[in-house]
């Protein structure tokens, strides 16, 4: 009995150091922050507040997030937001240096140029278009831009039971455990990297990634369907001119080469001009990425997602792709 008592406590003791070793090794591979329900609405959730973070999954990125949860660093900050951007992952920058996401480069090309304008972000992950779209009252209530409210999306075609949850205010919010057992682990960053690494082998087993997501068919273009975007984008149309500003969604999709390094064209199918026209329709600036990011590709060879260590052309915004996203921001409201 004693052998096999110390057998265990050799074996429980080995363990605990292998753990705290891969935890040491992942801090400086996959070191996240922990989320809190936002309770404010202005998104699902913010991570925590002054907190340092390291990603090596994808290229290899040092953040640090400010007092409020959102990554935003720029050394210049007003009292009053010119321009407030709301986004996802690709928005917050997950995986790029926290002088490289376009927010911040937005605001470098402000002050290079002499313009008094703040751009502040509050792009976080999980957050597509009609979760801002739910939280977009609250956001400029929040920070009242002056200016702009600039969304980020990489897919401009929904599921019609999304749009009737969001027209009826009954779209989920995204759950964040802010105490108990979950909450501990995820201080603890072996086990975030594990469970990163679980949802991704889950999410490829169902055909899902970062990436934009393929479009409905065009069955799915039904007068039901129109109808329901159509109030979607009149009601987010509405609620910026209420609070003294426009709105602009601007779409980054990836772009598709083939087999001879070409881009392949991609002509908008009907459910996608459907969102074309209903922002139109509405007074929403509409910006497609494509033609910025095509042209950048054939200037530079450089593609807007991936980066050296995941796979051509996939996954997250990379530098340059913020780098192009913020000069088509700067242009569009200089020039508009």
């Amino acid at each position: 009995m004693k052998k096999v008592f110390i057998w265990l406590l050799k074996a429980f003791t080995a363990g605990l150091a292998a753990l705290c070793i891969a935890n040491l090794l992942c801090f400086f591979y996959y070191n996240l922050p922990v989320h809190y329900t936002n309770k404010s609405g202005t998104t699902d959730y913010y991570w925590d507040a002054d907190h340092f973070s390291s990603r090596g999954t994808e290229g290899f990125a040092l953040t640090k997030t400010d007092e409020n949860g959102f990554v935003n660093t720029f050394p210049y900050k007003k009292e009053t937001v010119d321009v407030l951007i709301m986004g996802s992952s690709h928005t917050e920058g997950f995986n790029v240096n926290e002088d490289e996401n376009y927010t911040y480069l937005l605001n470098s090309k402000f002050l290079e140029n002499g313009l008094d304008k703040y751009a502040y972000s509050i792009g976080t992950s999980g957050h597509g278009l009609l979760r801002n779209l739910k939280n977009l009252e609250n956001a400029l209530e929040a920070y009242r831009p002056q200016e702009y409210v600039v969304i980020e999306t990489t897919k401009i075609d929904f599921d019609t039971e999304d749009l009737e949850q969001l027209n009826s205010g009954t779209y989920e919010t995204l759950k964040s455990y802010d105490s108990g057992f979950i909450y501990a682990l995820q201080k603890i960053d072996y086990f975030r990297l594990v469970h990163t690494q679980y949802n991704s082998f889950i999410k490829s087993s169902d055909n899902e990634d970062d990436s934009p997501s393929p479009v409905q068919t065009e069955a799915a273009v039904t007068d039901e369907y129109i109808q329901l975007l159509d109030t979607a984008i009149r009601n987010a149309a509405k609620t910026a001119s209420d609070k003294g500003c426009t709105l602009v969604v601007f779409y980054s999709p990836s772009l598709e080469i083939d087999y001879n390094g070409n881009v392949i064209k991609r002509e908008y199918t009907q459910v996608q001009q459907s969102f074309i026209t209903a922002c139109g329709k509405y007074g929403v600036d509409f910006i497609d990425m494509s033609e910025a990011f095509t042209a950048m590709y054939e200037t530079t060879d450089r593609l807007p997602f991936g980066f050296s260590n995941t796979a051509v052309g996939t996954g997250h915004i990379n530098k340059y792709g913020h780098a192009c996203v913020a000069q088509e921001l700067y242009d569009f409201m200089i020039g508009g």
